[in-house]
């Protein structure tokens, strides 16, 4: 009778040693990159100076007669918590703005202005983002215009409701064209904080709504006929 052939795993001589399994080899990860562009820069540095213009030295000027009485008036309200709506002096917001930086911050001149200040820090920076609807070139030179403007370096250190007004709206018109391209809510709801600042600060709101409403129903009109 024949014998039943061996396997190939009983043929392997008995002291063969399996050969070890090949080292993994060393993977280098990318590390965190921290390149910017010049114009990445160049926002940068008008965002430092922006802060250095609008913040030094705040309490070195005395008050405009404006600004004494919006300034009194926020101080009655941090005080006595005591506030009633004078059209005369617009709306309720930067009283309560204001009484709240002198909670944070103590009361003086320069923090009667601190959120003036902030405001027009807002504008600048939203100014950054409107390369999408005038371009790169176009977002950087209106926003050099901000920082270098006179007229908004001024009223950017004044307690008075024209930095809230400029910044409020500005809001409002970058996030609603943002909304518009992409649909986003985010984007609608800063538009309607935004409004909603500036509703609360002066009664141009209405002005503004006006020209802005009329763009949305003629946007809107022409939208609709081009899907009949």
């Amino acid at each position: 009778s024949s014998k039943p052939p061996k396997t190939q795993a009983a043929a392997e001589p008995k002291d063969k040693k399996t050969a070890p399994a090949p080292a993994a080899e060393a993977v280098s990860l990318p590390g965190p990159s921290f390149q910017f562009s010049w114009l990445q820069l160049a926002y940068v540095g008008l965002l430092l100076l922006t802060l250095f213009t609008r913040f030094d030295h705040l309490g070195s000027k005395p008050h405009h007669h404006d600004e004494s009485m919006h300034a009194f008036y926020s101080f009655q309200l941090f005080k006595d918590g005591d506030y009633e709506y004078n059209p005369m002096m617009h709306g309720p917001f930067q009283f309560h703005g204001n009484a709240l930086m002198y909670y944070f911050f103590g009361v003086s001149d320069a923090t009667s202005r601190y959120l003036a200040a902030t405001f027009g820090v807002l504008t600048v920076v939203l100014a950054m983002l409107l390369g999408p609807f005038i371009g790169r070139t176009g977002a950087f030179l209106a926003t050099l215009l901000i920082v270098a403007s006179p007229s908004f370096m001024y009223f950017d250190r004044f307690c008075r409701e024209d930095a809230y007004m400029a910044g409020a709206t500005f809001t409002m018109i970058v996030f609603l064209f943002r909304y518009l391209k992409s649909r986003k809510p985010a984007d609608f709801w800063i538009a309607a904080l935004g409004f909603t600042i500036a509703f609360c600060t002066k009664e141009s709101i209405f002005l503004t709504v006006a020209v802005v409403g009329t763009y949305l129903f003629k946007i809107g009109r022409a939208s609709c006929r081009e899907r009949v």
